[in-house]
């Protein structure tokens, strides 16, 4: 027999070739579009981390009024003016456990109610700028009947002025000029033996408020409220 043509229908030509069509060039190529990516080498994954470091090392910009723990007790000392670091976002409100946390010191030295001196316990005054963040050369020191009182930040420096919260170990009545005291080391140091001082060492003390004494709004009276007898003000008790 020989062989004799068969005629054969489109769809049944299409049919077979597709039979035995083998897996050509385009599947593979949609295969490799389904196939994971090549594994990473050491540069790629150490790149993430080297600009995490990178970033670590960057100086951060300081950050202005930065929220300060709530105070929890009855509020002894409101400090604003040219500060960083506040309770409230304007001022830096402080119990006594807050003022204690500065570190407490303890100085001995006469108050206007005792003739020999005695020991008073409290914390350094340039302790708590710092804490606030102060900024200035000046501080405003406010008595609870508005007597006020400027001392120099050099002063807060030079000098181990503290902020008195107990006296021979006891809080301070306001009857007995507290709850707060500003005392200076008199007895300590040659020199602080003054009117100057005297008038700075502001007794009820209840606000500071910090300042620039050479801009126009650091307040031209407190060369004059520094005088106890200065009636504008108030007098110390």
């Amino acid at each position: 027999m020989g062989w004799e043509p068969r005629i054969i229908s489109m769809s049944e030509a299409l049919r077979g070739r597709a039979q035995r069509r083998p897996l050509g060039r385009r599947g593979i190529q949609s295969h490799r579009l389904f196939a994971a990516p090549p594994a990473p080498g050491p540069a790629r994954r150490l790149a993430p981390i080297l600009i995490l470091l990178v970033l670590a090392l960057l100086p951060w910009p300081a950050q202005s009024g930065e929220r300060l723990p709530q105070p929890k007790g009855p509020v002894l000392l409101a400090v604003s003016g040219d500060i960083d670091w506040t309770t409230d976002g304007r001022e830096a409100l402080f119990d006594r456990q807050m003022l204690e946390s500065l570190g407490v010191v303890t100085l001995t030295a006469v108050s206007p109610l005792d003739e020999t001196p005695v020991e008073f316990q409290g914390v350094l005054l340039r302790r708590l700028l710092a804490a606030v963040g102060a900024h200035g050369d000046a501080v405003e020191a406010i008595a609870l009947n508005d007597y006020v009182a400027e001392i120099p930040f050099a002063e807060v420096e030079r000098h181990d002025v503290v902020i008195a919260l107990s006296r021979q170990g006891r809080a301070i009545p306001v009857r007995e000029m507290g709850p707060l005291m500003i005392l200076y080391p008199i007895g300590l140091e040659p020199g602080l033996n003054t009117e100057a001082i005297a008038a700075r060492s502001v007794r009820q003390l209840a606000r500071l408020v910090i300042r620039d004494s050479r801009s126009p709004l650091g307040g031209s009276s407190l060369a004059s409220s520094a005088d106890p007898s200065n009636d504008g003000t108030g007098a110390q008790p």
